[in-house]
């Protein structure tokens, strides 16, 4: 199974924690290895291009930004990155 990498961008403030744990529930609760990071210097915020926050990054792909999404539906988005990178994944 594909390794995750997670990234959270963002100030740390509630909003961002909140989405912190939401992700962690939602990876945990699949049951997919992975690794998370978070992001707060403001500059490196800015140079990747957000200027909302939080951002959550799975794989290289935005999910969500300035906004918490719904456990439901950031269970679904990461279990089509999961799937994709299966299939990627040389046999």
């Amino acid at each position: 199974m594909k390794h995750l990498h997670v990234v959270i961008y963002g100030p740390m403030c509630a909003t961002c924690n909140l989405l912190y744990k939401r992700s962690i529930d939602v990876l945990e609760d699949l049951g997919y290895p992975y690794e998370i990071e978070k992001i707060e210097d403001p500059a490196i915020i800015l140079a990747q291009g957000f200027l909302l926050t939080p951002v959550l990054v799975v794989n290289q792909k935005v999910l969500a930004q300035g906004e918490i999404p719904f456990f439901d539906s950031l269970k679904k988005e990461i279990t089509l990155i999961a799937t994709e990178a299966e299939k990627k994944e040389p046999t």
